[in-house]
């Protein structure tokens, strides 16, 4: 290898360059010597820029290779250039599989997850995006019967909702227990029986609420209604308890029973007869007293005509007031009888015990 000038720019170069690097003429194999000076020049000079003489077929071009360094060097080049090759196929084709990797890795997701969806818009964006040519084709086949499905769950669901029948939204939820609606549907279901209810506002209607929908969203309101209901209104099995309660206490008298009569009355009333904190033995007392010597039979007994109050004490703990009349039947010794007509006032506590009694004559007219 020598520096030479270049025959171009006349720049210091190698004469073993591929090209000057200053003009870019080419160098390597493009020169050759004269035979006159010995000067180096390009092939395509027709003469020796130096002495001038011809360029001829005898004149000495230098030789691309010269050295068996020079060879070497040019098969070391070769095989470096191969070898990047290589690397950059292996690169290319690494991508690829990566890509297709991670392609497939999200068909899969997103497959896993259209296909635990409940929206139709969420499975037509797989079907969209994905086709048998880039996804397995029983994912496709499963994802359309998914389709499938929901919009004949939706169709069915616009159906029970349009009719708002009880019936209806209960099939659905039979055919569909896993709808999206479901929470839907048995909120409108809930608020079907309590509508219901509270059109009837009885508390036989409350009740069968209560055991409709024991987790429903009216649940305490019901209670509360049913609740008020008993505050204010006595009901069938409440009179039936009061007409009891009397007729035992008028019967105990006819049939002079002191343990029945005392056992009808609490052990001290608030009033007996107009006697404050009247205790069981004035009950007895009086009954006593009404048998007079030429008394053989007395029947009381109660007209039927209750006329009854109530009012809350303690939780679900009522006193009853009640008036209605009473007529008694004495039959004496001497075989002739007597009937005389009361009117009664009096109140019951919560244990179905008298605690207040008393009353007076109807004067006949």
């Amino acid at each position: 290898m020598a520096i030479i000038k270049c025959p171009e720019c006349g720049h210091d170069v190698s004469d073993k360059a591929p090209r000057c690097p200053s003009c870019g003429v080419e160098i390597l194999g493009n020169l050759t010597i004269c035979p006159q000076c010995g000067t180096k020049y390009l092939l395509s000079q027709k003469s020796c820029p130096k002495c001038n003489h011809q360029n001829t077929p005898n004149s000495l071009q230098i030789p691309q290779q010269t050295t068996s360094g020079s060879g070497k060097n040019n098969k070391l080049y070769i095989t470096i250039i191969i070898g990047v090759f290589v690397l950059i196929a292996i690169a290319i084709t690494g991508i690829y599989v990566y890509k297709s990797q991670n392609n497939i890795n999200r068909e899969k997701d997103e497959y896993e997850f259209a296909l635990s969806s409940n929206d139709v818009a969420v499975l037509q964006k797989y079907i969209d995006t994905y086709n048998e040519t880039n996804a397995p084709v029983e994912h496709i086949q499963m994802i359309k019967s998914r389709m499938s499905e929901l919009q004949e769950a939706n169709m069915a669901w616009t159906n029970a909702v349009v009719s708002n029948s009880k019936s209806a939204l209960e099939q659905y939820l039979k055919d569909y227990p896993n709808s999206q609606y479901k929470n839907i549907a048995i909120h409108k279901i809930d608020s079907i029986d309590w509508t219901t209810a509270k059109e009837s506002n009885t508390i036989e209607a409350y009740e069968t609420y209560l055991h409709n929908q024991p987790n429903g969203e009216y649940f305490d309101e019901a209670s509360d209604c049913i609740r008020n209901i008993r505050t204010q209104t006595v009901q069938p099995e409440e009179e039936i308890m009061i007409d009891m309660i009397f007729r035992n206490f008028f019967q105990s008298i006819n049939s002079k029973d002191e343990t029945a009569l005392s056992n009808s009355v609490n052990p001290v009333l608030t009033s007996f007869l107009g006697k404050q904190d009247a205790t069981r033995m004035d009950v007895i007392s009086f009954m006593n007293k009404i048998y007079k010597n030429n008394v053989s039979r007395m029947d009381w007994h109660t007209n039927g005509d209750y006329k009854i109050s109530k009012k809350e004490i303690g939780e679900q703990q009522y006193e009853y007031t009640v008036e209605f009349n009473a007529t008694q039947d004495v039959e004496y010794s001497d075989a002739t009888t007597h009937r005389q007509n009361f009117k009664i006032i009096s109140k019951v506590s919560p244990d179905g015990k008298i605690q207040e009694f008393n009353m007076k004559k109807i004067i006949e007219q």
